[in-house]
């Protein structure tokens, strides 16, 4: 924000030389980043935080300097001779219909103007802080921005179809010639000024090319809005286009301004380019502004800034800002009532009032004491201790943690099938404009980028948090995503060969992460994931309850992601996880004996999955059952149709030497509560 030495002094008397001008204003937190001669005059360059819009015009600056140096300020806004014949109303109409982008909208209508070149001293003021004189109406519009922070539009009145302005949003297939001369296409998401057929300029940004001022304009219509500041900064981010208007109204512009901005630039245009004012302005206010009221606490001053400042200075420094302070307590100290100005939107609460005071009393002043905490042990968040756990036993089977962005453009939530993305309000780029549902999308995401570099071999795994849209409400979860490709191990010696991962690889390499966290029983159940093959995937459970999904990356979406080889994704949903019910391992000593192995053959219904029988054999409890194991599988002439063959290798580890009798017994118990569970019997054939 460039300003001038002699713009300020027009609002507040200064004695001081440039460099203490600048030594102040870097004491209020408005650095200058240059100080350039003018003449006989001097130019600061401010950088001015985002916080601080009011301080993007001379007025703000003055104001700062008039509390600082305790000296009156005087805002200077006029008001113009206004015609007794003949209203506003009768000539123009405002309508906001689109009052989420903006609430308040002012118009004032200068008739019978002569359009030419600006006299001297605006011109200079103009050039000093950078901006190009156009002619005395358009150059009166950039000074009172300038001057007041508001930015304002010129509209040639009789261009303006119907004498009707309506704020709105776009219609598809709109598109505005600018004044730049280049023709943005529009979308329903920019917010537009319109007449009663199409739109004349880009809200808050740039005026369209049609409706702008020329030397011919005999009738002018003045434009003062507040606009919301997360509509322009879409819109400008949009269209790839900043103003000056739109860096102001995207920071906040104050909503109070807007009607005396629009008379002062009425009165301007009156004595530079003549013409005659209509009567009144066209004022459509939907949100009145109202002053609210904050509690400031003279002990918490003195707690903050442990200096004790007179109440009265306090008072006064607050009102000279603009702020209204009634003081309501006495004793045992000072309460006030504070209600902040309509420019200081960034005033919210006690805390911001503290700052203020802080920043105008002097952060110099303030004594450096080192402050005095209470020490307190920071208890770990819920689960932390799981997901430690669980990164240490990934770590184990061999994969490699990942962070992948959670912001993703169309395609992936195509792939995917992602009927109702959420869509960011404000996203940082249109590639990035939706919320992932799965881990899997970032994980494929980072398997393609290995792919295209010639490394197949990968093995991922990723936790963070996922979003959807539930009955018309944006929910959040988290979940833990696996990826593997490539071959079964990463290295191998001269003497081993490798071979290709597969599906069950993913599947036992699920199974032996959630088993060995205490999650059990662990079951596969058919599913239909639509990003997935249809014939290798399966639906994780634990205890019975759905908790994730895994199976091969669908080829046709392989092919799309350029994918060397095939690719194996699991997801689970760790929020459900982390509320299900983990075994406490038990120390069992362990058997002195050897153990005994016994393999059987079960013919089984061809409808009851193996993970129903691995679970039957859970729930049987035979003393001394260990381990199972299945080591094959038949379907042949010796079963009947309908009818699988598993062959289990039984592993008893026995407490004490068991005779062949024994474990005959506990074998055929076995048989009896596998045939009453999952209708099995023992093969002898």
């Amino acid at each position: 924000m460039k300003v001038r030495i002699a713009w300020l002094k027009d609002y507040v008397v200064l004695h001081e030389s440039p460099e203490s001008i600048a030594h102040i204003l870097l004491h209020l937190g408005l650095p200058a980043e240059d100080l350039t001669p003018w003449g006989t005059d001097y130019v600061l360059d401010l950088e001015v935080t985002v916080n601080r819009p009011d301080c993007l015009g001379h007025l703000g600056v003055a104001r700062e300097l008039s509390a600082w140096l305790e000296r009156p300020l005087e805002p200077g806004w006029r008001s113009p001779e206004e015609r007794a014949d003949r209203s506003i109303e009768e000539t123009v109409s405002v309508h906001i219909e689109a009052p989420d982008g903006c609430f308040r909208y002012v118009a004032r209508v200068v008739e019978d103007v002569r359009v030419g070149e600006s006299p001297a001293w605006l011109k200079d003021r103009l050039e000093s802080v950078g901006v190009r004189p156009v002619n005395n109406v358009v150059d009166v519009t950039n000074y009172v921005m300038l001057a007041y922070g508001q930015p304002l539009h010129a509209f040639d009145l009789d261009a303006v179809r119907g004498g009707r302005i309506v704020v709105r949003w776009a219609r598809p297939g709109e598109s505005l010639q600018a004044l730049d001369e280049n023709t943005y296409p529009l979308t329903p998401e920019t917010l537009v000024i319109a007449d009663a057929q199409r739109p004349i300029a880009l809200a808050g940004i740039i005026g369209g090319l049609e409706t702008a001022v020329r030397p011919g304009t005999r009738r002018v219509l003045i434009e003062s809005a507040w606009f919301e500041p997360r509509v322009i900064r879409r819109g400008r981010r949009r269209l790839g286009l900043q103003t000056e208007a739109s860096y102001r109204f995207e920071r906040g512009t104050d909503p109070e301004m807007a009607p005396l901005a629009a008379d002062h630039a009425a009165y301007l245009i009156q004595t530079l380019a003549g013409g005659r004012v209509l009567a009144g302005r066209v004022d459509v206010n939907l949100r009145p502004w109202s002053p609210r009221s904050i509690c400031l606490r003279y002990e918490r001053v003195q707690q903050f800034l442990d200096v004790a400042i007179p109440p009265t200075w306090i008072e006064k420094r607050l009102q000279s800002l603009g702020f209204g302070v009634d003081r309501v307590q006495e004793r045992p100290t000072p309460v006030w009532e504070v209600a902040p100005p309509s420019f200081r939107a960034d005033v919210q609460e006690e805390a911001d009032l503290l700052e203020e005071i802080a920043r105008h009393y002097g952060y110099e002043r303030v004594p450096l004491t080192l402050p005095v905490t209470e020490k307190k042990v920071q208890p770990d968040y819920p689960g932390f201790h799981l997901e430690r756990a669980a990164r240490r036993v990934l770590q184990g089977l061999g994969l490699h943690e990942t962070v992948s962005t959670s912001f993703y453009p169309d395609r992936p939530l195509e792939v995917f099938s992602v009927a109702d993305p959420l869509r960011v309000a404000n996203p940082l780029s249109d590639q990035r404009a939706f919320l992932r549902r799965w881990i899997a999308m970032g994980l494929v995401e980072a398997a393609q980028w290995n792919h295209q570099r010639g490394v197949t071999d990968v093995r991922l795994w990723e936790i963070g948090q996922v979003f959807w849209d539930e009955q018309g409400l944006p929910r959040e979860a988290c979940h833990l995503g696996l990826i593997l490709s490539g071959r079964d191990r990463p290295t191998q010696t001269w003497r081993d060969s490798t071979r290709p991962v597969d599906f069950f690889d993913l599947k036992g390499l699920v199974q032996t992460f959630l088993e060995t966290l205490g999650w059990r029983p662990v079951a596969f159940a058919p599913s239909s994931y639509p990003f997935l093959h249809p014939y290798q995937q399966a639906e994780v459970q634990v205890q019975g309850q759905r908790v994730g999904f895994l199976g091969t990356f669908h080829p046709r979406w392989a092919e799309l992601y350029e994918l060397r080889t095939p690719v194996y994704l699991a997801e689970l949903d760790w929020d459900v996880l982390r509320t299900l019910p983990r075994a406490v391992p038990v120390f069992q000593e362990w058997s002195r004996l050897p153990a005994i192995l016994r393999d059987i053959s079960l013919i089984v219904p061809e409808s009851v999955p193996y993970a129903a029988v691995e679970q039957a054999l859970a729930e049987a409890r035979v003393p001394e059952l260990a381990r199972w194991d299945l080591i094959d599988r038949y379907a042949g002439p010796q079963v009947p149709t309908g009818f699988l063959s598993y062959t289990i290798r039984l592993t008893f580890h026995p407490q004490a030497p068991r005779s062949s009798e024994e474990v005959d017994k506990r074998i055929q118990r076995l048989l009896t509560d596998l045939s009453d569970r999952i209708g099995a019997r023992l093969r002898t054939e």
